[in-house]
């Protein structure tokens, strides 16, 4: 083997360079803190790496996700608490204002007041959060939850009839907020002026507004659909029809209605394309048709216990298009002020005839007489009925088993104003026999209160049912921050075992490496110097 002066000096360059390479990829990995510099230096850990970061990466987000989500519902929960402290200032208002005492301008005074919790609440529904979203909109964030409807003067829905989630963890998602219609809008209702059961926490507070300034909604007919349609129907194919009858004051109105072929983007595109079907038929000036919320309503014009519509006929299926039944009934109703017996209605007045005065409103009086056995509790409320159909007064009073199935109640009939029936002793016991106390007065007002009483009790407890609602998933959320926060703590711990420098051994090493280094420099200053042309 021969040696040469320039290879001993290139062999002595290479061990240098390779040895200032080993030297800067340990200071490189000193100052980055990584094991593995680049995937070829250990490709299986590399890949490892890159599935461990995308793990933390997406439970990160689902945690982001978690953050938002209980923000929204502790946003949520700060409103249910504002509602429901507004409507314990509504019960102590209506309470105060069933006072018999209280002048009406004492009663107009609870009303300013009663208006303005009324505002309050409809903001308070209304809430929106830091990105403008409306909290009680569900799938329709950007739609008001609730808006004033000229047509049917009442607060309706505008929202969406879906839920929003966010997801929380793989395959897991928790609810944003609830629906407005659930929170504030379908709430059991023992109200006269809701047919159906149902009233919003609006028309509650409306309904005592109205009532301290004796205003009264007495009911018309309505059916309203079930079928989301905020955003139109499409019957460019043909025109589609279906029948309508009406009673209009005991004279059943039937037709069928007409809408015309076309495309209807929105509700109200669609509620015009009905009036005007409507319009061209018989059932014209006896119904019409209007939105409510995001349905469809149809109204029959006459008001009261005259006033009903029936909806059939379903060929085209515009029915199951509007949410309706086929066959599909509703009737208005009367109010007005009714007393109940505190006692047992008894039937036996043979031996001890009784005679009692009924008023009601217009100074109209009915003297009823019993002196008669009846076998059952329902002839003697029917003798009283019949005397009253007599006299000429069945418009204006009458008399019914109360719903507790002993007592007899009274009542009058009234069609909004203000409607009053009034008991007078004029022969015999049946006032303390029957729980009554001479000269005892229901009033319509009386009423409509003591309904508005238990119907803020249920919204309240429809606000307490969110509320609970919303403290579950807080709880639900609270555990997945947790189970999240340990996920990614496992995660890192594992990824740092895979990509982390061992410090103390890299300082040893980095300190090895420069010693040899700087061993292998010194030994190319003497090994340059050496040539046989020194010897020659």
């Amino acid at each position: 083997m021969r040696i040469s002066t320039s290879w001993a000096h290139q062999v002595s360059v290479n061990a240098m360079l390779n040895q200032q390479a080993r030297v800067s990829k340990t200071q490189n990995q000193l100052s980055t803190g990584l094991k593995n510099l680049t995937p070829a230096d250990d490709p299986v850990a590399a890949k490892k790496a890159l599935d461990f970061q995308e793990s933390i990466d997406r439970t990160e987000q689902y945690q982001r996700n978690v953050n938002t989500t209980v923000a929204r519902n502790n946003l949520e929960e700060s409103v249910l608490s504002s509602s429901e402290d507004i409507l314990f200032r509504a019960k102590e208002l209506t309470i105060q204002a069933m006072n018999s005492s209280l002048s009406q301008a004492d009663r107009y005074a609870v009303k300013q007041e009663i208006d303005q919790l009324l505002d309050n609440l409809v903001s308070l529904a209304n809430t929106q959060d830091a990105n403008g979203e409306y909290i009680f909109s569900g799938d329709l964030s950007n739609n008001e939850a609730f808006v004033w409807s000229e047509q049917t003067e009442s607060y309706e829905y505008k929202g969406g009839i879906n839920q929003r989630e966010s997801g929380v963890d793989l395959g897991r998602k928790i609810a944003v907020g609830d629906l407005g219609s659930s929170v504030f809008q379908d709430i059991n209702s023992v109200s006269k002026a809701s047919p159906e059961g149902l009233r919003s926490i609006f028309d509650t507070l409306q309904a005592l507004s109205s009532a301290l300034v004796a205003s009264y909604d007495v009911t018309q007919a309505t059916l309203t659909g079930d079928r989301f349609l905020a955003y139109g129907k499409d019957y460019s194919a043909a025109a589609v029809s279906f029948d309508l009858t009406v009673d209009g004051g005991g004279v059943p109105i039937s037709d069928t209605v007409t809408i015309a072929a076309g495309n209807y983007a929105t509700l109200d595109e669609l509620v015009l394309a009905l009036n005007t079907g409507i319009a061209g038929s018989a059932l014209n000036g006896a119904v019409e048709a209007r939105a409510s919320g995001n349905n469809v309503e149809f109204v029959s014009v006459t008001t009261g216990a005259d006033s009903s519509i029936t909806i059939s006929n379903d060929v085209h299926g515009v029915l199951t298009d509007f949410g309706f039944v086929t066959g599909q009934t509703n009737t208005g109703v009367d109010i007005g002020g009714s007393m109940i017996g505190k006692s047992v209605f008894q039937t036996d007045y043979l031996a001890n005839p009784v005679k009692f005065e009924l008023k009601g409103d217009g100074g109209i009086s009915v003297d009823i007489s019993l002196d008669v056995d009846f076998a059952r509790v329902g002839d003697a409320i029917s003798e009283i009925n019949d005397q009253i159909v007599l006299a000429g007064a069945d418009g204006v009073m009458g008399a019914k088993l109360a719903d507790n199935g002993t007592s007899i109640e009274f009542f009058s009939i009234s069609s909004g104003g203000e409607s009053a029936i009034q008991i007078n002793n004029k022969q015999g016991s049946f006032l303390n026999d029957a729980g009554f106390v001479d000269g005892q007065v229901g009033r319509l007002y009386d009423v409509v209160t003591n309904e508005i009483l238990t119907d803020l009790d249920g919204a309240l407890d429809s606000l307490l049912e969110a509320r609970t609602g919303v403290g579950s998933r807080l709880n639900a959320l609270q555990n997945q921050q947790f189970q999240h926060e340990k996920t990614i703590l496992d995660i890192q711990t594992v990824l740092s075992e895979i990509q982390d420098l061992d410090y103390t051994e890299a300082i040893s090493r980095f300190n090895l490496e420069n010693i040899v280094l700087q061993a292998a420099q010194q030994s190319f200053v003497k090994v340059q110097n050496l040539s046989l042309f020194n010897y020659l």
